[in-house]
């Protein structure tokens, strides 16, 4: 059974405001933030071992996506642009 965290950030509309929040279930082995460092790009940050995905609600657009990633230690980034703008960015654990 897979679970799902996931992690909200609300974006803001002005380029260059960034939200940033951290959270990690209590047997997790991943520490993820999110945020909106540009109007229309949302970013995804975690450390540790886990598989997780970004997802970036978009304005006026189908929510995207990135692959899912499974990384085993360190640091991985990854982010997701949306044509108009952000709403909202989240990490899925899986």
């Amino acid at each position: 059974m897979k679970r799902v965290l996931a992690l909200t950030v609300m974006g803001l509309l002005t380029v260059g405001g960034a939200s940033i929040a951290t959270a990690a279930p209590a047997d997790a082995a991943l520490t993820c933030s999110a945020s909106v460092p540009k109007d229309t790009q949302a970013k995804g940050s975690c450390s540790g071992s886990g598989t997780w995905r970004l997802k970036a609600a978009c304005a006026f657009e189908p929510d995207k996506y990135t692959s899912w990633l499974k990384q085993s230690s360190g640091t991985s980034s990854m982010y997701k642009e949306c044509t108009f703008s952000v709403q909202k960015a989240s990490v899925e654990i899986s």
